[in-house]
């Protein structure tokens, strides 16, 4: 009888353990597009945008609005309003059109293709 209270015992705590751990990490999706960072030139060498980045001010610059620029991505409209604010504050513009004027006098596109092509 002992016995058998013994290994209900153990049976129950093994229980409670297992619903109170931590859930098991599944395997994580690998990220299929390494850190890219392109390179800027002119006013802005030594300057980079990331993919996203790229991505953003890329659509920017064909004038895409905001909401169609998050339809392309599949992205909310505030995460693209906060990758743009995030360049203008990297590139020291105060505006979206001095933006992509400054933009324009670098090599930005011919760099985006070149790496929009490599890991798309």
């Amino acid at each position: 009888m002992q016995n058998k209270m013994s290994n209900d015992h153990k049976q129950l705590t093994s229980l409670v353990n297992m619903l109170l751990s931590k859930p098991k990490q599944t395997k994580s999706r690998k990220n299929l597009s390494p850190n890219i960072r392109i390179p800027l030139s002119g006013e802005f060498n030594g300057y980079y945008l990331t993919r996203r980045e790229a991505q953003c001010v890329f659509h920017a610059m064909n004038k895409l609005t905001i909401q169609e620029t998050a339809h392309q991505m599949a992205l909310s409209p505030r995460t693209i309003e906060f990758y743009l604010k995030r360049i203008r504050t990297k590139l020291k513009c105060r505006r979206k059109k001095e933006l992509i004027t400054k933009l324009n006098q670098t090599n930005f596109k011919e760099h985006y293709h070149q790496y929009s092509k490599l890991y798309h």
